[in-house]
């Protein structure tokens, strides 16, 4: 708290400009603004990219908790366990680098999306390639007679 000073700079002149570009609002204009943002292709690509993308990844968790329980005879607690770390801890990480990248390196708005794109590509062709990967199926008692 006492890093704060005890008044900001130039509070009540932004304040001001704040609501007068508020008070400009109206649905008229909301709905001319969501015309433009439609007619933009690559903002509806980026985003039906991301709908897609986020499907996916929704049925390859939900379907990987079983699979490591099967594949390699865990409890459902524990492959749950697994699958939920290995997930969180991944993305923590990759968040955390990136952020340190982009605070330390500042790239310019080009390269930070040429280096996204190919951070995309990189995982589309290693989800792609899981794809072909495949273990012996596991042998249940259930299968065979005995």
């Amino acid at each position: 708290m006492f890093l704060f000073p005890r008044q900001f700079r130039d509070l009540k002149s932004k304040v001001s400009t704040q609501t007068n570009a508020l008070a400009g609002l109206s649905a008229q204009g909301l709905s001319e603004s969501f015309r433009r943002l439609s007619r933009n292709g690559l903002l509806l690509f980026h985003i039906f990219g991301g709908v897609f993308r986020i499907i996916g990844y929704f049925g390859f968790y939900i379907i990987k908790p079983k699979y490591i329980e099967l594949a390699f005879r865990k409890s459902a607690s524990s492959a749950a366990f697994y699958t939920g770390a290995a997930s969180v801890v991944t993305m923590a990480v990759g968040t955390m680098l990136g952020g340190t990248l982009i605070t330390y390196r500042r790239p310019r708005a080009r390269h930070l999306a040429a280096f996204i794109v190919a951070m995309e590509l990189f995982s589309t062709l290693g989800i792609f390639t899981a794809m072909f990967f495949s273990c012996e199926p596991p042998v249940f008692s259930s299968q065979y007679p005995t």
